[in-house]
């Protein structure tokens, strides 16, 4: 893609379950923080494209709140988002949150 499209701008994407993502209500915070690292070992977040990442952003999870979520939920999602969004940026990518499967790209993890 880098080859033909040097200018595009590559999202990558962890796919993580639903049951998975769920779970992000207990912790928001350590969720996401946690999901921001995971992604960061991957050999995705690693990879290389001449003097620049191969990827200019990554997906938090996707979808994870439904229409008509109450608004604690939607708070803690928020919560989520940030903490996921810190160390994705720290790491030179920008964090994209909020995210309806506009653009995805799998990496394997292992």
């Amino acid at each position: 893609m880098r080859e033909i499209h040097p200018t595009a701008f590559l999202i990558g994407r962890l796919v993580v379950d639903g049951s998975t993502q769920d779970r992000f209500i207990d912790d928001p915070a350590g969720a996401g923080r946690a999901f921001a690292e995971r992604i960061l070992r991957t050999d995705g977040a690693q990879a290389r494209f001449g003097d620049r990442l191969l990827f200019d952003a990554w997906e938090s999870y996707n979808e994870a709140v439904s229409e008509g979520a109450d608004a604690g939920r939607k708070r803690k999602y928020d919560d989520f988002q940030v903490a996921f969004a810190r160390p994705i940026q720290a790491a030179g990518f920008e964090p994209i949150a909020m995210n309806f499967a506009t653009a995805t790209c799998w990496v394997p993890t292992s």
